[in-house]
């Protein structure tokens, strides 16, 4: 009997609100407040207007057979593009990128990682 009656109380519930909807409760759960909108296309910033976001370099790894740089937490070598822009050279030091004719230079920071290994002497630095 307990689950007849809990069906039949299942069934009134589905249909109240089939019947009356959200509306019953006075308002639309889903609605936006007095005042509030969509932001429209006009007042949207375009992709141009967006700064780009400055480089850093973390971490260059170079032994005789590659050159690794992290830069911004994504690692590269030469020939990569980094937010269109094209990895020239890995140095010991810093990472050199070219956007058109456009060079520029992004220096490892001081005290991050700097590992240069020559793989036929066993030097590291």
């Amino acid at each position: 009997m307990k689950k007849r009656n809990l069906i039949v109380m299942w069934a009134a519930a589905i249909l109240f609100f089939v019947h009356y909807g959200f509306h019953a409760w006075g308002r639309d759960p889903f609605e936006l407040p007095p005042g509030v909108g969509f932001k429209t296309t006009e007042e949207e910033e375009s992709p141009k207007a967006i700064k780009p976001r400055i480089k850093k370099v973390t971490a260059i790894l170079i032994t005789d057979s590659r050159k690794v740089a992290s830069v911004n937490h994504k690692v590269v070598t030469i020939g990569d593009l980094i937010d269109g822009e094209k990895v020239l050279e890995i140095k010991p030091d810093r990472v050199v990128l070219e956007n058109g004719d456009r060079r520029h230079e992004i220096m490892l920071e001081e005290g991050l990682i700097q590992w240069t290994k020559s793989e036929g002497d066993g030097h590291e630095k």
